[in-house]
């Protein structure tokens, strides 16, 4: 594995022709990890590789420092060329402001990301401030693509129809809108944050289109109140994974475990209720139930798993005790309403 981070812009003295020389001699490179745009840019954003460089190359991570962003439209060929590696099967970008390293709906010449032909297995972008425009991408993905995991602050307008344009055989779907879990949100944050998002379509649509999905993992209040119905209509589905601000149904949450509408072969349920503090004289950070989802939503669908052999897992158990306080886990039972 080979790890390169780039110093800071004020520090770099940066040679393109010289650090694609050292590419070019490390031939059976198989994992690498850079930081810094200026790295990155030099391999990737125009097709310079020396012939054979890291065609050995399986594990790709491209991440930015705090104060870079993609360039448009010169960055939008990394992915056009990093398909062309023919080893390459993992991948994640992390951190960006506005601009994406792929071509977006908008590109003049989206035409290098090939339809269908990129083999790439398992494709992730994390702490990301926007993600959009990705139907070009992900229609670049072929049946070889297993797993896409997205995590960003905010997704862009069509996201819901360009997720239309992933391969039916997609096999686990991670996508996280919002802030990460571990930043709790104040009661002024958390309202303006719960407002900015109502005019951002959910995702209900596209689930049906996922024919082969064995795990769903959903952060922030990405799905309206008619996901429960689409998401039974994926019977393939294995682990459902809901995360904090995600709207809570118990009916429907219920439904997907009993009753005509189940999953047949769901074995695990997570469920994070979402903890940011609403009082700003109490900034306790404890589970709070909503107005669709309440303890004794909890406790029928808690039940319905037991019933049925389906693992649990996530805060919600602590919530309405039904977790078990000596098994080591980090409880929050004592702030758990009533």
């Amino acid at each position: 594995m080979l790890a390169i981070e780039s110093p800071s812009a004020d520090r770099l003295v940066f040679c393109g022709d010289l650090w694609r020389d050292l590419i070019g001699r490390l031939p059976y490179l198989a994992q690498f990890l850079l930081r810094g745009n200026p790295f990155a840019r030099a391999l990737f954003a125009h097709g310079q590789l020396p012939s054979g460089s890291l065609h050995h190359l399986t594990f790709l991570v491209i991440g930015l420092q705090q104060d870079e962003d993609y360039d448009e439209p010169h960055d939008s060929n990394y992915c056009s060329h990093l398909s062309k590696l023919p080893l390459l099967k993992d991948v994640l970008f992390s951190r960006n402001k506005c601009n994406m390293p792929f071509f977006t709906n908008t590109s003049s010449n989206a035409v290098e990301l090939a339809p269908r032909n990129w083999s790439v297995e398992n494709f992730a972008a994390e702490n990301m401030l926007s993600i959009a425009g990705c139907s070009i991408l992900f229609r670049s993905f072929n049946t070889s693509l297993r797993s896409l995991d997205l995590q960003s602050l905010f997704f862009g307008l069509t996201f819901v129809d360009d997720l239309q344009h992933l391969p039916e055989t997609l096999e686990v779907l991670a996508l996280c809108i919002g802030p990460d879990e571990s930043l709790c949100l104040g009661p002024e944050e958390l309202l303006d944050f719960e407002a900015a998002l109502e005019k951002w379509p959910t995702i209900d649509p596209a689930f049906p289109h996922f024919t082969h999905l064995k795990e769903l993992c959903l952060g922030g209040p990405i799905v309206s109140p008619a996901f429960y119905s689409a998401l039974s209509k994926v019977p393939t589905l294995e682990i459902l994974r809901l995360d904090h601000h995600v709207p809570l149904i118990g009916r429907g949450l219920l439904s997907l475990i009993t009753g005509s509408d189940q999953l047949p072969h769901l074995r695990l349920v997570e469920v994070g209720l979402c903890h940011c503090p609403v009082d700003p004289e109490d900034l306790t950070r404890r589970p709070r139930w909503e107005e669709n989802f309440r303890l004794v939503d909890a406790n029928k669908c808690l039940r319905a798993m037991k019933k049925r052999g389906i693992e649990t897992a996530g805060n919600l158990q602590c919530a309405a005790r039904f977790c078990d306080r000596n098994d080591g886990h980090k409880c929050s039972r004592q702030y758990a309403p009533i």
